[in-house]
Order: C-alpha cells, then sequence, then structure tokens
C-alpha cells in the first residue's frame, strides 16, 4: 500500500512522502523479523518468537506515531497499520497463551 501510494504521487506534501518512505522502511525492517519470529515459533524456540513478535509491533505504532505528531499530517495508512498489528499480534498471542514460561 505505502509502496503504490509513493508510486503513484497520492501524497499530500512532501512531509507525507518522507513519513512514507520512514514507514516503508519500518515495514521491511519488520517483514524479516517477522519471517524469523514465524520459524522460531515453528522451531518451537517460543521464547525468541516472542521477543520477535513483540519487537515488529513497534513499526505500524511508530508509522502511525509519525503522522499523529505535531506535524498535523494524517496518516494514508492507518487502516493498514491496525491490521498489520493485529495480524503481528494474532501469532504473538497464541505464542503466549499456549506457551508460558
Amino acid at each position: 500500500m505505502v509502496e503504490k501510494i509513493l508510486k503513484e504521487r497520492k501524497y499530500k506534501s512532501s512531509l507525507s512522502k518522507k513519513l512514507l518512505e520512514d514507514c516503508l522502511k519500518l515495514y521491511s525492517e519488520g517483514f524479516q523479523s517477522l519471517t524469523t519470529s514465524l520459524k522460531y515459533l515453528k522451531a518451537r524456540k517460543f521464547q525468541k518468537a516472542r521477543e520477535g513478535f513483540l519487537d515488529k509491533r513497534t513499526g505500524p505504532t511508530l508509522c502511525e506515531l509519525e503522522f499523529n505528531g505535531d506535524n498535523q499530517q494524517i496518516s494514508p495508512v492507518k487502516k493498514e497499520n491496525y491490521v498489520l498489528e493485529d495480524m503481528i499480534d494474532i501469532p504473538h498471542m497464541i505464542n503466549t497463551i499456549t506457551h508460558r514460561q
């Protein structure tokens, strides 16, 4: 979604463009770590999986906070950030509930 907005130049200002680029970087960094966390979960390395899930939940949150700060920008990916947080929370909660250590 963010790549599409940037590619089609559907942002409202140069500040919005910079914030979207920051979000894209956060998402890219988080994707690899989320994949690794899921592998840890499958390998039954529950503590490592838990740490990875907690780390990666911050990406969508930071993205949203950058838009909602003092800069008065409206996030065009607010809904997507909430969905992404939920997608990270689901395996994290399953891991936490079923494998308390």
